[in-house]
């Protein structure tokens, strides 16, 4: 019995590593594609970051009822994992008893989940490619197909 249950914990995490392994950073193309794919309306914000030279795009993807999902490309790898922590380290600030956490960690690949009682909160990133969200529960769903869509 416990060779069966060692047995079958090995594959399982054997096919995360593998799956997670193969992650890649989706283009602005096919976020793009994805979105309006939707019904989201896809824009440019680059130039709401002229300040922040490591950003080389920004791309918000918009529904009417008000939800949003980002997508950014970073000038390197470091920087995304610098984004990527910094705005984990903000989440993590509202975790407590009653939030559910989610987090995959390898070298080119990270995402952090965090279930709130009003919000689900998404961080992935590929590479140099970075996904942001902080969606009403209401729409938790509608981000999680989306983000499916987008191989996450």
């Amino acid at each position: 019995m416990k060779k069966k249950l060692l047995l079958t914990t090995i594959c399982l995490v054997a096919i995360f590593l593998l799956t997670a392994c193969g992650k890649k950073p989706v283009s602005i193309e096919d976020f793009k594609k994805a979105a309006e794919a939707k019904n989201m309306t896809v824009v440019d914000v680059v130039d709401q970051f002229a300040d922040s030279p490591q950003i080389k795009t920004a791309n918000v993807a918009i529904i009417e009822n008000g939800w949003q999902l980002e997508h950014y490309t970073l000038t390197s790898e470091e920087e995304a994992k610098e984004m990527f922590k910094n705005n984990k380290d903000r989440f993590e600030a509202e975790e407590n008893d009653t939030t559910l956490k989610t987090t995959v960690e390898m070298e080119h690949y990270q995402k952090y989940v965090l279930e709130t009682n009003d919000k689900y909160k998404v961080l992935i990133r590929a590479e140099d490619m970075f996904i942001y969200g902080n969606v009403p529960n209401q729409y938790k769903s509608d981000a999680k197909a989306l983000l499916k869509d987008l191989g996450y």
